[in-house]
């Protein structure tokens, strides 16, 4: 007898195939599930190298805000570091014509296996949050991208793992060998501040 009990999900499931003569040969299967009577979204991603040798292998999830929930007054917290948060949400977001887009990258300080990352608005109906969750080890990398120029007006939350070839940092040595995968998760959480 199971114990647990079933949550109603809407779930959709895709392939995606990155190939090319003399290169790769990668296959992303991704799962996307909604909780019917939830707050959250996850993103089930497993990259295979379908190939007959080691390819290079990188992934980057590019969670995006904008307006409404992107204005002057929305913060970061989480797990990243404490001076470039707190640089973040002392800037000034307001939309401007001559904003130049960056990515800045955020060194991630989770002592946990899971990093929690949220953004929220406490003036958005009455405050709203967005936090993704995502493993630190599978994820070790995170930045952020700020576009907030007048017409485009967006931020991105964006964990990643890069392909570094040769590179042993986080046992990760940059590629999938022939037959490999790789697994990876993403959840997003919406819901009230005050919750």
């Amino acid at each position: 007898m199971c114990d647990c009990i079933e949550r109603p999900v809407i779930w959709a499931e895709g392939v995606v195939k990155q190939t090319a003569i003399f290169g790769e040969n990668l296959v992303m299967r991704r799962r996307i599930e909604v909780d019917v009577f939830g707050t959250n979204i996850r993103v089930d991603d497993i990259v295979e190298n379908r190939g007959f040798r080691p390819t290079p292998h990188a992934i980057l999830y590019h969670v995006n805000f904008g307006y409404p929930f992107l204005d002057e007054v929305t913060q970061i917290s989480g797990d990243l570091d404490g001076d470039l948060m707190s640089a973040f949400n002392g800037e000034d977001k307001r939309p401007r014509d001559d904003f130049v887009d960056y990515f800045q990258e955020f060194p991630v300080v989770s002592t946990t296996p899971k990093a929690c990352v949220e953004v929220r608005n406490e003036a958005l109906i009455g405050g709203v949050r967005a936090r993704i969750s995502y493993p630190c080890k599978l994820l070790p990398n995170f930045g952020g991208w700020r576009a907030f120029q007048s017409g485009v007006y967006a931020h991105a939350l964006e964990p990643m793992r890069r392909a570094e070839p040769g590179n042993r940092t986080n046992e990760w040595a940059g590629t999938l060998g022939a037959g490999e995968t790789a697994a990876y998760w993403l959840e997003l959480q919406l819901s009230s501040i005050h919750r």
